[in-house]
C-alpha cells in the first residue's frame, strides 16, 4: 500500500511578491518536499496590496504552479 504524506506550508508572504528571507525559505521547504518520493506538499501563502483581489474570492493562483495558492488579504 502506498500512503501519500500531503503536507500544508502556510506562508505570510510568496517570494514572488514579497521576496524575505522567510518567504524564501517556506517556499524551499514547500518544494524540497514535493521532490522526496511519496510527499505532496500544497504552498498556501498571503498577498495582498498592491496586488489586485480576484473576484470574489479570497483564493488565487494568480499563473503559478498548480501546487501554489494564494490568499489574499488586506489586514
Amino acid at each position: 500500500m502506498n500512503e501519500l504524506l500531503r503536507v500544508l506550508v502556510v506562508s505570510h508572504g510568496h517570494p514572488a511578491m514579497s521576496l524575505g528571507g522567510a518567504e524564501i525559505a517556506s517556499h524551499s521547504l514547500h518544494k524540497g518536499l514535493n521532490a522526496l518520493p511519496g510527499v505532496e506538499s500544497i504552498y498556501l501563502a498571503r498577498t495582498g496590496h498592491p496586488v489586485p483581489r480576484h473576484g470574489a474570492s479570497a483564493l488565487m493562483s494568480l499563473r503559478l504552479t498548480v501546487d501554489e495558492v494564494l490568499y489574499h488579504a488586506d489586514d
